[in-house]
């Protein structure tokens, strides 16, 4: 992998783990309300046919986001992202909304954050199933690094 070819990486991971509600869409109506369970802020970003619902933690960092599409009717649940978070990093669960017994199924992917000592680098490995009676399944791993000035004059030096 080129220089380049592992900072756009870096750049594009670093870009999508700072991705918050508001960025979602800039034409997106974004409300913000306070709800009632203890430690729980909920935001909402709205388009013509996709709503979208983060919770997050005490700590500012989101919890759940959870997607909804537009029948025609009323906002119907379609995905769910939880994210659980560690020391030395965190993982995203996705789950889809199962119609027939109304909640959200086991999760069907996970992508797990898992960042160096001092945040220089993260391995990102992402596995998927069918169901939740089958094995996760490896589908992608890499390792991106957040360059820092003494790596872009490494770079800037090779040329």
């Amino acid at each position: 992998m080129s220089p380049i070819t592992l900072l756009t990486t870096a750049a594009l991971v670093c870009a999508s783990v700072n991705t918050n509600a508001a960025t979602v869409n800039t034409k997106a109506a974004t409300t913000h309300t306070k709800a009632t369970s203890v430690n729980t802020i909920t935001a909402s970003v709205n388009t013509s046919h996709l709503r979208y619902r983060n919770n997050y933690d005490n700590r500012g960092r989101v919890t759940t986001r959870t997607s909804y599409f537009w029948d025609g009717n009323q906002w119907q649940p379609a995905l769910r992202w939880a994210y659980h978070y560690s020391v030395t990093g965190y993982t995203i669960e996705l789950s889809r909304w199962n119609t027939e017994s109304d909640d959200f199924e086991a999760p069907i992917s996970k992508t797990i954050y898992a960042f160096t000592p001092g945040q220089t680098a993260a391995f990102v490995t992402t596995y998927t199933r069918t169901d939740e009676n089958t094995e996760y399944q490896l589908q992608d791993s890499l390792l991106a690094a957040f360059p820092d000035a003494s790596l872009l004059d490494c770079i800037a030096s090779t040329k």
